[in-house]
């Protein structure tokens, strides 16, 4: 008997136990309460609705998320307007601006059981969205409204929780994916030089001693048209003194008018032949404008030399108390507005130069990226020929230097020729990176993305080639994947986790 006793308060022990964590169960079975979610795009608007289970006679709440798609930030100002459907019956609610900026919520209590839906009319200054949610259904018990909200969940194992006040915050966007030309790329470096008839050398016109005319002439200062640059005395030493040259060209001159002048009576008098007279007009003509020469440009024995046009000094080759001599280089001007980029390409690639399109220019050092097209650019030749030894084929850009690019240095470049077809393709900065393998965040919804493996396959610097792990139908994140990658870092990747409305 007192056996019989144990047994049976051992066995209204577990009862109880079970029941209470039964009871508790049940009490806490919609702790996480499963929601209905929707997204809907119209023009420049996104919607993402979060929806409770709906059961007739029990308040329910819609809430919506509403983004501008231009700049994925949150609708700040906007008037909702929103008519519920249930059955026949209908019934209109009017929120003039959001609870929080891109938060709209709206609390409702349906009367019956049936079909409901919602027809949003976002009306703002920039302008109308209008969407309609159908497929939904108010249930007469609360466990059949669950269930259905349940089954409506999209699981991912792979998925990474993003809420929207966390994406209006950064720099973040999504796009879908698309098919596009894409044509062969050529990945290779590029030389900046300075374009013709972009620079200009300046040269001495006579032999002798330089002044320059400022201290602080250094490569790459400023420098105005006509301002004087140096001054070449060439009378400074004993040897190619233009004083003693400007006194023999007067000599040679006074010689040469008197003896003309002389010939030309005899010729009146046909004491002369016409030859001699030509011969000495021809040597007087010669020696005048040697004379006029250096007596209007040296008669101080000093050429002055000025800046042709404006610019940077780009190479001063000379020094203060220099010797030059007649036609040395004395300095080059650049005004720096066009450049040429030089890039040097493999030979095998010689059938499709003819075809070049486009090429995108990244600036070594600081990453910044351009197209030629927006460098006002244009392809101005390509080798025909290599030689033995040289097997590279040099293709020459000419671009507007709106990028402040350095003279002499390097670039990477991807030259883009025309696309035979298109394929699917996404913007090469959707593109993440990890171990050697590929991968893309894909939405699920607008507040859940899935890490998705790809493979890729021709990239012309902004587009990417997907050969395997898309869809047309699918929607990316094209901008701040960065954000998402490091969230998912962080291990919050429940389905229920998120903001708190």
């Amino acid at each position: 008997m007192k056996s019989f006793l144990i047994f049976l308060c051992v066995i209204l022990s577990c009862t109880i136990i079970f029941t209470s964590c039964f009871n508790s169960h049940s009490e806490k079975g919609h702790e996480h309460e499963h929601h209905i979610t929707m997204t809907a795009y119209n023009g420049q608007t996104e919607l993402y609705a979060e929806i409770s289970p709906m059961v007739a006679g029990k308040e329910c709440s819609f809430t919506a998320h509403f983004t501008r798609t231009d700049s994925f930030k949150p609708v700040a100002e906007d008037k909702l307007t929103a008519i519920v459907r249930i059955n026949d019956h209908k019934q209109t609610y009017t929120i003039d601006k959001p609870q929080r900026p891109g938060i709209y919520k709206l609390n409702f209590t349906p009367k019956e059981e049936g079909a409901i839906s919602f027809s949003l009319t976002l009306q703002g200054r920039q302008e109308t969205a209008r969407f309609d949610l159908n497929g939904l259904t108010v249930f007469m018990e609360e466990d059949d409204a669950h269930e259905d909200a349940e089954s409506r969940e999209i699981h991912c194992a792979n998925g990474i929780v993003f809420p929207k006040e966390m994406s209006w915050n950064i720099v973040f966007s999504t796009a879908p994916v698309e098919y596009r030309p894409i044509g062969n790329v050529i990945h290779t470096v590029a030389q900046i030089q300075p374009a013709q008839g972009d620079e200009i050398t300046v040269c001495a016109k006579v032999n002798g001693l330089v002044t320059l005319s400022a201290n602080d002439f250094t490569v790459g200062k400023a420098i105005q048209a006509g301002q004087p640059i140096c001054r070449i005395n060439a009378s400074a030493t004993p040897r190619n003194n233009l004083q003693v040259q400007q006194a023999q060209a007067e000599a040679e001159y006074n010689r040469a008018k008197s003896e003309y002048e002389r010939i030309k009576q005899l010729e009146s008098d046909r004491l002369v032949t016409s030859a001699q007279l030509s011969d000495a007009k021809g040597k007087y003509k010669s020696a005048e404008a040697i004379y006029k020469n250096l007596k209007e440009n040296f008669s101080t024995g000093i050429q002055s030399v000025n800046a042709p046009r404006g610019g940077f000094i780009q190479e001063l080759m000379v020094k203060n108390g220099e010797y030059v001599f007649e036609g040395q280089p004395l300095l080059t001007i650049t005004q720096v507005r066009s450049l040429r980029l030089v890039a040097q390409v493999p030979s095998r690639y010689f059938n499709i130069l003819n075809t070049i399109s486009n090429a995108v220019i990244y600036k070594i050092n600081s990453g910044e990226k351009y197209t030629l097209e927006s460098l006002g650019g244009k392809v101005i030749s390509y080798g025909k020929q290599v030689s033995n030894s040289n097997w590279l084929i040099p293709v020459t850009f000419e671009i507007n230097n709106t990028g402040n690019f350095l003279s002499g240095s390097y670039v990477d470049i991807h030259i883009i020729t025309t696309p035979a077809h298109e394929t699917l393709c996404i913007p090469t900065e959707s593109l993440l990176e990890d171990m050697g393998n590929y991968f893309v965040y894909v939405q699920l919804t607008p507040e859940l993305f899935e890490k998705r493996l790809v493979n890729i396959g021709a990239n012309d610097g902004q587009y990417v080639e997907i050969t395997d792990g898309l869809h047309k139908d699918e929607r990316i994140v094209n901008k701040g994947a960065i954000f998402l990658k490091m969230q998912q870092a962080s291990g919050t990747i429940d389905p229920h986790a998120g903001h708190n409305h």
